[in-house]
């Protein structure tokens, strides 16, 4: 027609640019045709509707559509437009780096970009595929917003119409897209998925990099990142944009679209009262928004956050009581008043300290590391000597609690670290019959049967176990010392003691009343793991009665409080189906009927399914069932599925524990076992003697 073609001077995913020559009235301009073989009507429609688009734009700061039509090829219709040429034009980004510019020069361009994208939303217009790439700068330094092509008017039918096909897809560049956008829902857009990504173009501007590095990362897995995870601080990339820039740029970048900018026009107001060093309207998320959206994000550790929180706070505010009532007997009045406002002086301390603990996982303390449970016990551990600078009894109190949860954790070598130190300190000022100190050696018991040594772990407990029956009344921290005791003891086989100690606990139990234990258990909560072990152990020992009547008593009075455990345990709200209470309840239960042919073996997999669900695969509790089971598949004659069990068990403990952990060589047992029964008696007689000989020893 009118238009002579001269060069391509850009080519995208729909359409392909060229430089040309329009006739009349004569002038340079940018034609735009839709690439060859992208012949959908869906294709059509929506460059038809680019062209419509911009012809309802007139800003100095887009690119002015001339005319659009189509042109005849001889394979069909080609839809084409002509719009303004922009003369030795440049990417946003290139143009700044070209230019040299500094800070203050970079956001004074960017507030041009703003204003050009704010009257594309006052018009209704949704960009939807901003990027440097489609900002281009003129010669006098005007940028120029073009590619409107996946634009969305907010108050069209059409829009429904021509764009509702893209449901499900991922239009534009994932780099520059909205957690909304992610989502690939048009319906879901407004204009504050535009600030978002203007958010994106002032990070790159600022920072000559990317708020996430999605390099080589597909499509799908991008889409989480920008949904899920929180940007790179750009104070941590230049250190002069930390302050009201950084502030901004966060902002324009929140997920939550109702923390973002509302518009471009307030994200390019905030930027010109920083270039005019009037105070900003921006300011960083609180605290409790931070708090929140982790959480909600981020529910396991979360939970896990908070249930050291829940610890921390009880034993302060139980050192707190004890210090008040050690106060009040105390001769002199006035000394007591001050050791009162002393103990709350650090309460006050310890509240902080849990504020702090509570927001490791936050941004402005996590800064773009991806952390968790166990990086939020090691960065709470490191920062104990400097929150309690000079009340060295605090340190040690911190120290021992951070040291149980990572025993709790599995952080044995790390516990260790916090918990040596502390006890050493803990029995130098209170002795050894404290229970600061009986909870430092309840803690160091668990530790050391986790780090393969159960005869300390036993000594240890057996200490802690004395020091409580010798008090004439039990609190709830006394009988959850005995709950640690147990579970040293039931790792050790001694199902006897296990039964003797849980019976004399729940008897005891109906002495005390309280609504939480330390731990943050109810009394009833604490009742069902007594009876846990109880019934577990009840119906393990039945196996080492001779008296036949007296075996199937116990068995079956283990059976029934297995039954109890997970009736009553499913009807808690907070215990659940899935509490590791009533799983391990429902999963001995159900090897119990297996091991006595009321089930079948098929059941025993489904409960190890969902033990593995909760505490993970390889984790070693799961593993003690699996050779549980193993066993008694070979004593059901079923020794080929034994030995492959069992052999299963060995390698993933010797990938995670020390080569003479107990635990590894009851798998070797029970390999050996196995194996002998099909006579592979030389692997066989290996595995069995170096089992024999360690387990001697270390039991």
């Amino acid at each position: 027609g009118r238009y002579k073609l001269r060069r391509i001077i850009g080519e995208g995913g729909m359409g392909v640019v060229y430089e040309a020559v329009q006739q009349s009235p004569r002038r340079t301009v940018a034609l735009k045709m839709i690439r060859r073989g992208v012949t959908s009507r869906s294709a059509l429609r929506r460059f038809a509707y680019e062209a419509q688009t911009l012809g309802r734009l007139h800003h100095e700061g887009i690119a002015q559509i001339y005319e659009a039509d189509t042109y005849n090829d001889g394979t069909g219709e080609v839809p084409w437009f002509a719009m303004e040429y922009i003369a030795g034009a440049k990417p946003l980004t290139v143009y700044a780096n070209d230019k040299g510019f500094g800070t203050r020069e970079r956001l004074a361009l960017f507030t041009k970009v703003c204003e050009a994208i704010s009257h594309g939303h006052q018009k209704g217009i949704i960009h939807r595929d901003l990027k440097p790439g489609n900002i281009l700068v003129d010669v006098n330094g005007q940028p120029k917003i073009i590619d409107y092509g996946i634009a969305r008017a907010t108050d069209s039918d059409m829009a429904v119409t021509t764009l509702q096909t893209d449901v499900g897809q991922l239009l534009g560049t994932v780099q520059y897209m909205s957690p909304e956008q992610c989502a690939a829902d048009p319906d879901i857009l407004d204009t504050r998925s535009d600030v978002y990504s203007l958010g994106v173009i002032l990070y790159e501007l600022l920072c000559e990099g990317y708020p996430y590095d999605l390099a080589n990362v597909p499509v799908f897995e991008a889409a989480r990142v920008i949904r899920e995870k929180d940007p790179v601080r750009p104070s941590t990339i230049n250190r002069t944009l930390r302050g009201d820039i950084e502030t901004i740029v966060l902002k324009a970048l929140q997920k939550d679209r109702d923390q973002r900018y509302q518009s471009a026009h307030e994200l390019q107001q905030d930027i010109q009262r920083y270039l005019d060093n009037d105070p900003i309207s921006a300011r960083p998320p609180s605290l409790t928004y931070q708090v929140k959206v982790f959480a909600r994000r981020n529910r396991a550790l979360f939970l896990s956050t908070a249930a050291i929180l829940v610890v921390l706070i009880a034993a302060t505010i139980v050192s707190l009581v004890m210090a008040i009532n050690a106060s009040r007997s105390a001769a002199d009045a006035r000394a007591a008043e001050a050791e009162v406002l002393l103990k709350q002086e650090r309460l006050q301390a310890s509240q902080m300290y849990l504020i702090h603990v509570l927001a490791i996982p936050t941004p402005s303390i996590a800064q773009g590391r991806d952390l968790d449970h166990t990086d939020l016990l090691r960065i709470a551990g490191e920062d104990i000597d400097e929150w309690f600078a000079g009340m060295p009894g605090y340190q040690d109190d911190h120290h021992a609690l951070i040291g149980y949860f990572m025993v709790k954790m599995g952080m044995h070598d790390e516990a260790e670290k916090h918990l040596l130190p502390a006890l050493a300190r803990l029995e130098a000022q209170h002795g050894r019959d404290h229970y600061k100190t009986q909870f430092s050696l309840i803690t160091l018991a668990k530790m050391r049967n986790g780090q393969g040594h159960p005869r300390e772990a036993d000594e240890l407990s057996a200490e802690v176990e004395a020091w409580v029956r010798a008090k004439e009344t039990w609190g709830p921290m006394d009988i959850e010392f005995l709950i640690y005791r147990l579970e040293i003891l039931d790792a050790l086989t001694r199902w006897f003691d296990v039964v003797t100690l849980a019976e004399d606990a729940l008897n005891r139990l109906q002495e005390v009343t309280f609504e939480r234990a330390a731990d943050g258990f109810t009394q009833e909560e604490i009742e069902l793991a007594l009876k846990g072990f109880l019934g577990r152990n009840l119906a393990r020992s039945s196996q080492l009665q001779m008296d036949n009547e007296r075996r199937q008593k116990m068995f079956e009075r283990g059976f029934e409080l297995l039954q109890e455990v997970i009736q009553k345990a499913g009807a808690l709200a907070k215990m659940g189906p899935r509490h590791p209470v009533t799983l391990a309840s429902r999963t001995d239960l159900t090897i119990c009927n297996w091991g006595s042919s009321r089930t079948s073996y098929e059941e025993v997999q489904e409960a190890l399914d969902e033990l593995k669900l909760v505490h993970g695969p390889e984790n070693p509790l799961v593993l003690q069932y699996e050779l549980l089971v193993a066993n008694i598949l070979v004593n059901k004659g079923q020794f080929a599925l034994g030995e492959e069990l069992s052999r299963h068990c060995m390698e993933s403990l010797e990938s995670q524990l020390d080569p003479d952990h107990p635990s590894i060589h009851t798998a070797k047992l029970a390999l050996g076992r196995s194996l002998a029964q099909q006579e592979k008696h030389e692997e066989a007689v290996l595995l069995l003697r170096d089992s024999i000989e360690l387990l001697t020893e270390r039991l």
